[in-house]
């Protein structure tokens, strides 16, 4: 059974601030590539054998302009099933959070660690509900998101 804790320093923008669509798609895309870095982080800071497989992305070109898509550096076995799925919002200031604000502002970050190849997919056929939370925590001066995947066996492998 693996487990993954990540760190992404910030907090991405909720759905109430209201923008253009191609700002919250940047907005989207570039958070998807913070939680990449940060899966990679932690991935290189686990024992030797424990995420194996790690494979590179060569960039590629892609639309009208020419852009050019980073390298990229995947797991090659992903999580097959998260019994646990945790996003913790660390916020500076102790006033109510909307929830479902945060469920919606977290799956760029959500999207980046199926990207890094730590998941097989967002799915509930990946994660399982009953063990998916997302929670605020109040730390003074501090903003970030922290991110814990339990990998475990789905329902009905058990035996039962």
């Amino acid at each position: 059974m693996r487990e993954l804790t990540i760190e992404i320093p910030g907090r991405p923008p909720t759905p109430n601030s209201r923008r253009h669509w191609r700002a919250i798609a940047k907005d989207n895309e570039a958070w998807g590539e913070r939680a990449v870095v940060a899966c990679m982080d932690a991935i290189s800071e686990r024992p030797f054998g424990e995420w194996t497989g790690l494979e590179v992305i060569r960039p590629r070109i892609e639309g009208k302009r020419g852009k050019v898509t980073p390298l990229l550096t995947r797991a090659g076995n992903p999580i097959l099933y998260a019994v646990e799925y945790v996003m913790v919002f660390v916020v500076p200031t102790n006033t109510e959070r909307d929830w479902d604000n945060a469920v919606a502002s977290g799956k760029p970050l959500t999207d980046g660690l199926v990207r890094a190849g730590v998941l097989a997919g967002d799915s509930t056929k990946y994660i399982d509900p009953a063990g998916r939370r997302v929670t605020f925590l109040h730390q003074a001066t501090l903003s970030k998101v922290v991110i814990r995947v339990v990998e475990g066996l789905p329902p009905g492998t058990l035996g039962l």
